[in-house]
């Protein structure tokens, strides 16, 4: 059975997509985090935990735990590994308006930094 889902991101956070629609294909499984837990090998409860609730500020799961989950409900982990892809590229890029620092310590905000 292959519960495949749509591509694309649907919100600004590439990170909490993956993590919705992880927990939406666990969801239409009829699994418990639990269950899942069971089916997905030797992957820790924290770390499929840490992939169902994936979002800004948090670690981002690696691509090995995005398949492995996908593989244990039967999903196409294509349009989660784009996802994923998306997550790490905003990591790297600094919010609009922030420079990113040149040197340890430099702070143009704050001169006692310098």
């Amino acid at each position: 059975m292959n519960k495949g889902i749509g591509g694309g991101c649907v919100t600004n956070d590439p990170l909490a997509e993956l993590g919705q629609r992880l927990t939406d294909l666990r969801v239409m499984s009829g699994w418990n985090v639990n269950q899942l837990v069971a089916r997905c090998g030797s992957l820790g409860r924290t770390v499929i935990s840490n992939a169902l609730n994936a979002r800004k500020g948090r670690k981002i799961p690696s691509a090995d735990t995005v398949v492995r989950i996908c593989q244990a409900l039967g999903a196409d982990s294509t349009p989660l590994l784009e996802l994923l892809r998306q997550a790490k590229e905003d990591r790297r890029t600094p919010p609009p308006g922030r420079e990113q620092r040149t040197g340890a310590g430099s702070s143009p905000e704050n001169p006692a930094l310098r």
